[in-house]
C-alpha cells in the first residue's frame, strides 16, 4: 500500500485550501454557457477553444484560418479555456515539474518493490524510438 503513517498533509495543505475554498464558496458559479464562440458551429453547452497559432488568411478572410508558428492570434476565442483554468485553480493547483519528478521517482521505487516481491522482471525502455516506417523492411 502507497502510504506514509506518520505522514499528515492537514497542516501542510490547511492554508492553501481553506482560503481557496472559501473563495469559491462566496463567488458566483462560472460556465462554460456563460461564453459562446461565434466561430464554433458546437452549442451553448460545447467546449470550444482555438489554437493560438491559428490566424485568418488575410488573402481569403472567409477561408481556412492559417498557422503561424510562435505568434499567438489576440483575436482567438479563448475564454472557455481561462473558465477552465480557472475552475483548476479552484480545485486544485498543477504540480511542479520537480514534484511530477519526485512523485514518479516514488512511484517507480515503490512498483519496483511490488515486482521485487512477486519475482517479476521490469523491462524499462526509456527514450526507445519506433520505426515509424509505413513500408516493411
Amino acid at each position: 500500500m502507497l502510504f506514509l503513517p506518520d505522514f499528515d498533509l492537514r497542516p501542510i495543505e490547511r492554508p492553501r485550501v481553506v482560503p481557496l475554498a472559501e473563495a469559491a464558496l462566496s463567488s458566483e458559479p462560472r460556465r462554460l454557457t456563460s461564453a459562446r464562440n461565434p466561430r464554433s458551429a458546437g452549442g451553448a453547452h460545447d467546449f470550444s477553444s482555438e489554437g493560438d497559432y491559428w490566424w485568418p488568411d488575410e488573402k481569403n478572410p472567409d477561408g481556412a484560418f492559417v498557422r503561424r508558428d510562435g505568434l499567438t492570434n489576440p483575436g482567438n476565442f479563448t475564454a472557455h479555456r481561462s473558465l477552465m483554468f480557472a475552475m483548476a485553480r479552484l480545485t486544485g493547483r498543477g504540480a511542479t515539474p520537480a514534484e511530477w519528478a519526485k512523485h514518479g521517482s516514488y512511484l517507480m521505487l515503490e512498483f519496483g518493490r511490488w515486482d521485487a516481491r512477486k519475482s517479476w522482471t521490469k523491462q524499462l525502455h526509456l527514450g526507445a524510438m519506433r520505426n515509424n516506417n509505413s513500408r516493411l523492411l
